[in-house]
């Protein structure tokens, strides 16, 4: 899958700096276990890349109903 730019320098400096990794992962375990309807799809950190650039792509008016 190709991503954004913003969220390709994301997922570069989550693979390379120390210790990110992991603690990505316990985030990921952790939302899951607050079963907060957001995150239900997220299980692994394809997922929530996946998530990630379709929260960058969203475009909050397209959702915007007409008030006429």
């Amino acid at each position: 899958m190709a991503y954004e730019k913003v969220a390709q320098d994301l997922i570069s400096k989550i693979s390379s700096e120390p210790g990110w990794l992991s603690k990505f992962d316990e985030a990921i375990k952790s939302a899951r276990s607050s079963r907060i309807q957001e995150t239900k799809a997220i299980h692994t950190l394809e997922n929530y890349y996946a998530f990630l650039n379709e929260l960058i792509l969203w475009d909050p008016s397209s959702y915007v109903k007409s008030s006429k």
